[in-house]
Parts: C-alpha cells; structure tokens; sequence
C-alpha cells in the first residue's frame, strides 16, 4: 500500500542519513531509496524499535513504519544526518489520566514571538515543579516534576533562523517538557551548559509551544526560562 511518509532529499556534506522510528510498540521500518533499494529493520535502534542508516543519496525516499505484530500503534518516525542518539528522545508519551495538560492556562503566561525577536534570550522567570512525577507519566522517557499546567505558552512565527533553543536557568536542578506545535513531545534534564540545568534545541516550526519547567526533585525551585535563536542559557 502508499507509504507512510516520501522525502525528496538533496543531499550535501554530511556523510550519513539515518531513518529510525520511535515508539512504546514493537516498531518496524522500510525504505524504498532513490536508486529503488529496498531497506528493511525491526529492532536495531533503541529497545523494540528500527533504525537504517544509509549513504545519502539525492532523491525520493519512500518510507513505511510497521508495527511487528497486526495491531497498529502511534510511531514517530526521525530522518537525521546526525549520529544516531545524539539528540534527547522524542516519543509521544501515552495518554494518562493525570500529568501535564496543554488545555489549560499557563500559569506565566502566553507570549508571541516572531523570528528575529528581541532582546534573545527571551527570558521568564518561573516556579519550577509541580505535583506530577514526569517518569511515570511519560513511561520513563522524561524526569523530574512538573505541573499540571504548562507554566508558558509560546506563540511562535519561523523565519531564518535554523534551530530554536529552549533552556533553564536555576540554582536547582531542573527539567523541560515541551508540547511542540506538532503534537509531539520532548523531554530533557542535564544537556545544558549550567549545571544540572535543561535544554531542548528544535528546528522550529510555527505555532505553539507550550513549556512546563519541572524540578528533579519534588520540592519547587525559582527558574528562569530562556527562548533564544541563537544560543544556550
């Protein structure tokens, strides 16, 4: 049947292209590349999941991402030309009755940014943590405390810029999630460069983030919330 996904790649100095898919199933992949070679994995990237590194080559990539029983199962599937695993885990968590909730208000408020914005970094200062324990809520995927609203919405407008920073700044040691524009969530507690501080760098997309700033311990912290185009906090 169609594939799942097609990508039309130019390709360029990066020596590597690899397609993996990121679920709580038993996950399966297969590429039709450019040249019309069939590429198939089931468990050669994290746990129960598939990844296919390939040479790039300029063209269409036809993609499919099975599941290895007969039920189907919610996948995200990553095209990279980074190293496999140099970039924190992106799973959707699943459904759970309690944990963060994007309907909700943000407790410091919705704020619109435009690429270009300044001053960057910019900055909200935040009460980090909050009653939910991440792990359990995400399976394990993410750390620390949140709440259950997001602490900030950011409604944001792409341009030039080619990656969105996202990080904390605390005496603490803190921790990100993030509900991207797409639905999809991120996680992260010590990739920044303060300490035992957070931080998340996406491509950006247009629309809204919306952000909770947890705490890996259960009690609360003052934070700071930084958004930059350009730089880490």
């Amino acid at each position: 049947e169609a594939p799942d996904v097609r990508i039309n790649f130019s390709g360029g100095s990066f020596s590597e292209i690899n397609f993996s898919a990121l679920s709580n199933a038993d996950t399966t992949l297969i590429v039709n590349d450019p040249n019309g070679t069939w590429w198939c994995d089931d468990d050669s990237g994290n746990g129960l999941n598939p990844l296919i590194s390939l040479t790039p080559v300029s063209g269409q990539y036809d993609i499919w991402v099975g599941t290895y029983g007969r039920n189907t199962a919610p996948a995200t599937l990553a095209v990279s030309e980074l190293p496999y695993g140099s970039a924190p885990v992106t799973t959707p968590p699943p459904a759970r009755p309690s944990g963060p909730d994007y309907s909700l208000a943000p407790a410091y408020g919705t704020y619109t940014l435009r690429s270009g914005f300044t001053p960057d970094p910019f900055e909200v200062q935040v009460v980090a943590g909050g009653a939910n324990s991440a792990s359990s809520w995400s399976n394990g995927q993410c750390a620390g405390f949140v709440a259950d609203a997001p602490d900030v919405r950011l409604m944001f407008q792409g341009g030039s810029f080619p990656e969105l920073y996202f990080s904390v700044g605390s005496n603490s040691d803190t921790t990100l999630v993030i509900n991207d524009p797409n639905g999809n969530w991120h996680c992260d507690d010590d990739s920044g460069n303060a300490g035992l501080n957070p931080l998340l760098r996406m491509a950006p997309i247009s629309g809204q983030y919306d952000i909770w700033v947890g705490t890996y311990g259960s009690s609360t912290a003052n934070a700071v919330l930084s958004i930059s185009e350009l730089y880490s906090r």
